[in-house]
């Protein structure tokens, strides 16, 4: 009984009301910091839906109650605090009917489109028969959106009549990962590289036989390619080029036809003048600069560089084939003979080598690397496991480490961070020691068979139906005159609820300008322009439902009238109620 009492004296106590709204202040303060260096989300999942959170806010509440029930017997001069007190009591309620019953989410709608339900954050499983897609034969809820990330779960999902799946993995910023193996079902050969420069460092595997894996793309610096050869002298024709092509072109009123050199190289013309070859370009660019560039890739923007030389004199010229109107000439005036009526007739193929990129082939068990360099073809050995090699260009320098046979190409993921930007969660199958697993990015739909039934299944946004429709008419955005910012954005809906007779509603929704129906709130979040120019453009409406609000209202009325009652009214309170002894 003494053990009640002072428990009970503890919780009744000032100062553990206190040192718990002190707490409270410091985990706010806390959660505010850190929902702005990573995410809502984990705020969320590690702060204010956890249990020890709720506890904590639960604690002080029965801390607060039984502190008020101790100011019995109760006086007019306790009116102001008892209103402090029980206006914290109705917030915290209010508080928790909105996180219990309420909820957040994004309806999204094309110029001319509708819709009439809402995407919240929760991350659902739905089951899909691949003959009816329009709707799920089964939703499976997560927690995965409302609790602390967990790498490793072991949740199991029961299908409908019969079967199973389980979730094992769940990345809350999944990045693609490639697992490449030896001994595949099917020869399918693998090259693996280790490609560094000053500015990266990278492993890249290239798959000969397989079309978009036998390439990749350094941001237009580097192109790299894996080809498969049968012998030595098929490979060596693969990178036989059929030259830079002929020029034509007028030089004194005389029509003359060349076939250009190697870069470097020189050729005579009439009169004593020669065309010096200094560069051919596929994909004429420049950078930042203004130095030239040749992008790797299919020829799409050929250009010729050249110059006109006689004696000590020299004209520059670069002829673009794309645009042969535009005058070559590189300075006001020729310093010898205008060159001018050109006709060039490139002989680009796809087979062909072009400014920074590498052609390996592989040949039998040896492979062998080939690039241009000045104009001219580098083709060599390469050493597998042996020392790197150094291009030409910005210090590359690559090595071949493996080269498998039959790899076997594995789909995979790795975390790369924790703010909940780019969840993916694998789904795993057991069935007579076989495995199944599949990798499901947020949004995904991909086919799996559970007892010989095949299913699809999504991992998406919980979706919410609202029993009435939006249809975007238009959006309209203002810009800072100048620039691409926008200054303000609007919505012009049309509301549709035939349960409530309102059909073809004109809404108009803004910054300062929120649709309330139904106890949604429909707020002007943000937008998508269109790629196109003159396309449709995109709404992003932030919805929720808090049914809360209207307590929390309430007590913060009761708050300002407490705080209002115990800093200009204590003094007469306690006045009267010593007025109203001595009468009575």
């Amino acid at each position: 009984m003494n053990l009640l009492k002072r428990l009970y004296r503890i919780l009744s106590s000032l100062g553990l009301g206190v040192s718990l709204l002190f707490l409270i202040a410091l985990i706010l303060a806390f959660a505010t910091k850190f929902e702005s260096s990573t995410s809502t989300h984990l705020v969320q999942a590690y702060i204010y839906r956890t249990v020890w959170f709720d506890l904590l806010l639960a604690l002080f509440g029965l801390s607060l109650s039984l502190a008020t029930w101790n100011l019995r017997p109760w006086r007019l001069r306790h009116l102001g605090v008892i209103c402090i007190h029980a206006s914290i009591l109705i917030i915290l309620v209010g508080a928790w009917m909105t996180r219990k019953y309420g909820f957040e989410g994004t309806m999204s709608i094309d110029e001319g489109d509708s819709s009439d339900y809402i995407l919240t954050r929760e991350l659902v499983l739905k089951v899909y028969d691949p003959q009816k897609l329009d709707v799920p034969v089964v939703v499976f809820p997560t927690k995965l959106q409302s609790s602390p990330p967990e790498e490793f779960l072991n949740e199991e999902f029961q299908i409908p009549g019969g079967g199973s799946f389980t979730a094992d993995r769940y990345y809350t910023d999944a990045q693609p990962k490639l697992n490449v193996k030896e001994d595949g079902p099917v020869v399918n050969p693998g090259l693996h590289f280790l490609f560094k420069s000053a500015m990266f460092s990278e492993e890249v595997w290239l798959f000969p036989r397989r079309p978009g894996e036998n390439m990749r793309d350094f941001n237009g610096m580097l192109q790299l390619e894996a080809v498969e050869a049968p012998d030595q002298a098929s490979w060596l024709a693969s990178l036989a080029s059929a030259g830079n092509g002929s020029l034509a072109f007028l030089l004194g009123g005389a029509r003359q036809t060349v076939e250009l050199p190697v870069p470097g190289e020189s050729i005579a013309l009439t009169g004593g003048h020669s065309l010096q070859l200094v560069k051919v370009y596929r994909n004429f660019s420049m950078n930042e600069k203004g130095a030239a560039l040749d992008m790797p890739g299919p020829a799409a923007n050929p250009a010729l560089e050249f110059q006109l030389v006689k004696g000590g004199q020299s004209d520059r010229y670069i002829y673009f084939q794309n645009m042969p109107d535009f005058d070559p000439l590189l300075g006001n005036e020729p310093t010898l003979a205008r060159l001018s009526g050109f006709q060039w007739q490139p002989v680009f193929s796809d087979h062909d080598l072009g400014d920074k990129q590498i052609r390996f082939g592989l040949i039998g068990q040896e492979v062998r690397a080939a690039w241009m360099a000045g104009g001219k073809l580098v083709e060599q050995p390469v050493a597998v496991g042996g020392a790197a090699l150094t291009l030409p260009w910005m210090g590359f320098q690559f090595s071949v480490d493996q080269v498998l046979r039959k790899a076997w190409r594995q789909e995979d993921m790795e975390n790369i961070g924790v703010k909940g930007e780019m969840p993916a969660l694998r789904l795993r199958l057991d069935k007579d020691g076989v495995v199944e697993q599949k990798w499901l990015r947020m949004g995904q739909r991909k086919p799996m068979h559970v007892d010989g039934k095949l299913w699809l299944i999504g991992f998406e946004q919980n979706r919410i139906p609202l029993g009435f429709s939006l249809r975007l008419k238009d959006f309209v955005e203002d810009r800072y005159p100048g620039t691409m910012m926008a200054a303000g954005y609007a919505s012009f809906v049309v509301l549709d609820d035939p349960e409530q007779g309102i059909t073809g509603k004109d809404i108009e929704i803004s910054m300062n300008n929120t649709l309330v129906h139904r106890g949604y709130k429909f707020f002007q979040s943000s937008f998508r322009r269109s790629q196109d120019m003159g396309g449709q453009e995109t709404t992003i409406l932030s919805v929720n439902n808090d049914p809360g609000h209207l307590v929390v209202y309430v007590g913060s009325l009761f708050l300002v009238l407490g705080l209002f009652t115990a800093f200009f009214l204590k003094k007469k309170l306690i006045d009267l109620g010593r007025r109203n002894k001595t009468t009575a």
